[in-house]
């Protein structure tokens, strides 16, 4: 299922610890309530011939940082407002995990 993407419920994050050497940050989205992030092109880009590769934001992280603020201020999106669609990703996903943990698995 391919989440609705409505003004004002996503943006745009970099993760930090997907650093590539000399080039910068990948992209994701983020959205409200939903569990996790989606790259911004495929995870395997490197490795797989025809692969799409991800948006790339740098190349340092202030660079990438900003960016970031600025895309994400085009979609309507203040950097307050992008905090919190993220922690609401962050808190769908510990949910899930939870769930998944009562459950058994």
């Amino acid at each position: 299922m391919k989440p609705d993407l409505q003004r004002g419920k996503y943006c745009y994050c970099i993760d930090t610890g997907l650093y590539i050497k000399g080039e910068g940050y990948p992209v994701s989205v983020v959205i409200e309530d939903i569990s996790g992030h989606y790259l911004t092109g495929d995870a395997d880009w490197r490795e797989r011939p025809g692969a799409r590769r991800p948006w790339i934001w740098g190349p340092t992280l202030k660079d990438a940082e900003a960016a970031c603020e600025e895309q994400n201020r085009q979609l309507g999106v203040s950097p307050e407002r992008a905090f919190e669609i993220v922690t609401s990703s962050m808190r769908a996903q510990n949910l899930e995990e939870r769930r998944g943990r009562r459950a058994g698995r």
